[in-house]
């Protein structure tokens, strides 16, 4: 893996006309094609480190944002999905950018679907998904049984969502930790790439980051993306060609889940990976992956 990017462009911010406060950070060089990528859940803006090598082999720009609440994003940036897509074009007329693909993976997803749903198909050059998560009105097929769990309290209990989660996420470190562990659980393909402890340690930064502020902010977006209002029907999305990418062995955001996604969009791209989990997908086709979002460039 490529040594990390200067820290000083890992920790950028930008104030909204709301007057909230985006975090974001940046990876390849500012004349590449630009890629607005949304971290998964939980996550932050340093996932897109995971990406810095696969946007240097194919001439892309990563610009990874921190949502509401995460990282160095303001609580106040934005609640609701469709309120999502303002804060992207203010970022992104700040950064003078007129087009761009949108990206997200895991709990990203559902941010990318809002930015296609509401921003002009003439700003938005493509859209992906990568092991995305989808409301739970569309089941919990092939999920392991904690995250079943979790969808589940999410829906029907989401105030417990909010007493828990800070409590779980007191001590940054631990935290971080079980997460890893239960991604290690996830697949043979998720076990294989956590043998390197240079991801695991780009990872554990991640997650900690997440966890700034505290727990709120994660506790309202596990509640968001995981339950099932959803401010938005995916069926109402009419950008087509959206580019969606699984892995057979993903019992977090199942291969199964993204089928279902993809039929309720217009002529979807839906690629299914043999023998990859949740992170290993990233990892091993991460350049694929975005060699195919920008074909349209």
């Amino acid at each position: 893996m490529p040594p990390d990017p200067p820290v000083a462009r890992d920790s950028q911010e930008f104030t909204l006309s709301s007057g909230g406060i985006l975090g974001y950070a940046e990876y390849g060089l500012d004349t590449a094609a630009p890629i607005f990528y949304f971290h998964g859940t939980p996550g932050s803006r340093l996932e897109g480190r995971l990406w810095a090598e696969h946007a240097a082999a194919t001439g892309a720009r990563i610009i990874a944002i921190d949502r509401p609440g995460i990282g160095l994003s303001s609580s106040d940036a934005g609640k609701r999905f469709l309120d999502w897509p303002q804060a992207v074009a203010e970022l992104a007329q700040h950064l003078g950018l007129n087009q761009f693909s949108v990206l997200g993976m895991s709990g990203g997803a559902p941010f990318v679907l809002a930015c296609a749903k509401s921003m002009p198909t003439t700003q938005i050059r493509s859209v992906g998904i990568v092991a995305g998560q989808g409301p739970a009105s569309l089941g919990t097929g092939g999920m392991m049984i904690g995250k079943k769990i979790f969808v589940f309290v999410a829906s029907w209990f989401p105030s417990f969502v909010d007493w828990v989660v800070p409590r779980v996420a007191r001590d940054p470190n631990i935290f971080a930790q079980s997460i890893i562990e239960k991604m290690a659980e996830n697949s043979e393909g998720d076990k294989a790439c956590l043998e390197d402890d240079r991801l695991k340690t780009r990872l554990v930064a991640m997650l900690k980051e997440s966890l700034r502020q505290g727990g709120e902010g994660l506790a309202h977006e596990g509640k968001q993306t995981m339950g099932s209002n959803w401010d938005f029907e995916i069926q109402d999305i009419h950008y087509e060609g959206i580019k969606m990418w699984y892995g057979d062995q993903d019992k977090i955001c199942p291969a199964e889940m993204g089928g279902k996604i993809a039929e309720r969009l217009k002529h979807a791209e839906l690629k299914v990976f043999p023998g990859e989990g949740h992170a290993s997908i990233a990892v091993n086709h991460g350049r694929e992956i975005l060699t195919e979002l920008l074909s349209t460039w």
